[in-house]
């Protein structure tokens, strides 16, 4: 017979290895270590991260998350950490997808697959595909994360129906430092109250570089096709196409923006106040452009609505701008001592009733517009001209087509047949080195945008990981082996 303390130490080992068990069914493998992530098989397996909020995962195949309609009586998937609880892991997506997953938490802040993610060192999110995401909720909320802050989000693509109330994107709510790269939200739905955007909700300290949103964006305040609002950091080499409607600080790209360098925007924009084709308001921003039809009530741009604190640099405009007050075919109002307007032009019609212009339609405060032009044509009653309506800037070696235009006077600036805004001539001390002429169109910029290529995503195998069912016949072969050492060598 057995003594009680070999008792205790049989029921003991097998507790241990009926724990071994549980986290076996848990995942399809691994130890959850940075050489051994566990794998990912099913989406029962992605709901069991939230079990480890610092472990490292992978997927080890696409994953089909339909249940998850029925999960939690209808409130679907639980998003893995919350603002109490962070998640602070690595997940690799080996190019597989996650898809059809569903959450339905109105009330709940931090909602997405992951509801904050949060770790200052080099954890990452990468090489995963999101498919018809379907996400509610309140505050913070994404398809991917809530809310991010630091992580690299690297190789990302995603589509995705997303609704919420403040901080609401088609891949992150809210994203504070950290690295986003070739990250694609496409043909999503975003809709939102404040600071909404195609691809993240709203942007502070981070750098995101070649990276693309497309689809529909609606809200209130600071809405925008790439992001709600921009304050610190960079973005670069990205696009939106994205439909936009909101109704203050609305933008083709962005609500607000801050720096970005070598970005576009195509998609309409409907709004009301600070409306413009690539942001609504806008500080510092070089070589961008749009061209989407945008239509406002006041402080209306074909690229920005209301320029303040701003430089403008290497940029234009094409597309229809509708307004009542303050509206312009590139920028709609100029509000800044000591800002510039430089090597910038539309191409954009414009149409107003008060304090209209071809390129600008308000230029106070001692904006100086440099090396600039408009050609659309321009329409309004009080205050309207070919380049400016209102101005108290200075304007140096600035024009307008005054036959295009079907202005002849503007507050501001030199107007000029369509012939002679072809010929190179009328251009004085233009830089050859940022426009080029060929005395048969109007001068352009010399800089081309290249849009961000959208990697393709293909599935991968991974090697060297044994199936669901060899963990479980390892199992159980090494208990049944140990069970009958025990009996073998029993007193």
């Amino acid at each position: 017979m057995y003594k009680k303390s070999q008792l205790r130490f049989i029921f003991s080992l097998i507790l241990i290895l009926l724990t071994s068990t549980i986290l076996i069914y848990s995942f399809a493998g691994g130890d959850g270590s940075s050489g051994s992530p566990y794998r990912i098989a099913n989406c029962s397996h992605l709901q069991n991260m939230s079990a480890n909020l610092s472990a490292n995962y992978q997927l080890n195949n696409s994953i089909d998350c339909s249940m998850t309609n029925s999960w939690n009586s209808g409130l679907g998937f639980k998003p893995v950490g919350n603002n109490s609880n962070r998640f602070t892991g690595n997940l690799y997506g080996n190019n597989y997808s996650i898809s059809n997953l569903f959450i339905n938490r109105s009330t709940t802040d931090y909602v997405g697959l992951f509801g904050y993610a949060h770790n200052t060192n080099s954890e990452r999110v990468q090489d995963l595909n999101l498919i018809n995401f379907r996400i509610i909720g309140k505050d913070y909320i994404g398809a991917l994360m809530g809310m991010k802050h630091y992580y690299t989000i690297e190789n990302i693509y995603v589509t995705s129906n997303v609704s919420g109330n403040d901080r609401v994107g088609g891949l992150i709510g809210y994203n504070y430092w950290g690295n986003i790269e070739n990250a694609y939200a496409t043909y999503v739905n975003v809709t939102g109250t404040n600071r909404v955007g195609g691809l993240v909700g709203e942007i502070q300290l981070a750098s995101v570089n070649n990276s693309n949103s497309s689809g529909i964006v609606s809200g209130g305040y600071l809405v925008g096709g790439f992001t709600g609002g921009f304050g610190t950091g960079t973005i670069s080499n990205s696009s939106s196409n994205a439909l936009v409607i909101g109704t203050t600080n609305v933008g083709g790209f962005a609500g607000y923006i801050g720096g970005v360098d070598n970005c576009y925007a195509t998609g309409d924009v409907y709004g009301v106040t600070n409306v413009g084709g690539f942001a609504g308001e806008a500080g510092w921003t070089s070589t961008i452009y749009s061209l989407g039809n945008v239509n406002g009530t006041s402080r209306v741009g074909g690229l920005i609505g209301y320029a303040t604190w701003t430089n403008v640099e290497n940029s234009y405009a094409n597309g229809n701008v509708n307004g009542i007050k303050n509206v312009g075919g590139l920028v709609g109002s100029s509000f800044f001592n000591n800002g510039i307007i430089k090597d910038s032009y539309s191409t954009s019609n414009v149409s107003g009733v008060l304090v209209v212009g071809g390129l600008v339609g308000n230029n106070s405060l001692g904006t100086e517009i440099n090396y600039s032009f408009s050609t659309g044509f321009v329409n309004g009653s009080t205050s309207v001209g070919g380049l400016l309506g209102l101005n108290t800037g200075t304007i140096t070696s600035s024009y307008w087509d005054n036959e295009t235009s079907g202005q002849t006077t503007s507050d501001g600036g030199f107007g000029r047949s369509t012939l002679e805004m072809y010929n190179q001539l009328t251009f004085v001390n233009w830089s050859s080195s940022i426009w080029t002429f060929t005395n048969t169109s109007y001068p352009e910029l010399t800089w081309v945008y290249i849009p961000p290529q959208i990697i393709n995503s293909t599935s991968t195998s991974i090697s060297g990981i044994l199936p669901f069912q060899a963990y479980s016949s390892v199992f159980i072969s090494s208990l049944l082996i140990f069970l009958s050492f025990l009996i073998l060598n029993r007193k």
